[in-house]
């Protein structure tokens, strides 16, 4: 339809470049009307030239349209889908869970770091309370 559309109006407009050209072959034109002869031609020209983009874009998106047809059989038809599914994403469910196993460690190394001081600091705070009130108990 829009091939059809497009391919219409460059007949259109190759239509009105003959006459504009057959036009500017006559001798008895004044200038005013040769200037405003030529600038409408240039501009069917353009609009000729524009058309020819579209076309060619229209053109090229026919001839890449790629249609896929998968023929295999649905998964969900089959009786064990997930035991299926599981077998075969075994090795990649093995790496992310060593991945994982590895990056957790290092991920809590950090709060490890900061909090084992302020631990010591908090005991030794404690230690020294604890011994002022046995004595003070005493």
């Amino acid at each position: 339809m829009v091939v059809a559309d497009t391919a219409r109006q460059e007949e259109r407009l190759e239509l009105q470049r003959s006459h504009l050209l057959d036009f500017q072959g006559r001798k008895d034109l004044a200038v005013g009307d040769m200037i405003s002869l030529a600038h409408e031609l240039a501009s069917v020209e353009s609009q000729m030239a524009e058309l020819h983009r579209t076309a060619d874009s229209l053109q090229r998106r026919i001839e890449t349209n790629l249609l896929t047809l998968d023929l295999g059989m649905d998964r969900s038809a089959t009786r064990w889908p997930g035991i299926g599914d599981s077998f075969s994403d075994f090795l990649d469910s093995f790496a992310d869970g060593t991945s994982e196993m590895i990056g957790t460690p290092a991920f809590g190394f950090p709060f490890v770091i900061v909090l084992f001081p302020l631990a010591l600091v908090w005991r030794w705070l404690w230690c020294k309370a604890t011994a002022r009130r046995d004595t003070s108990v005493t």
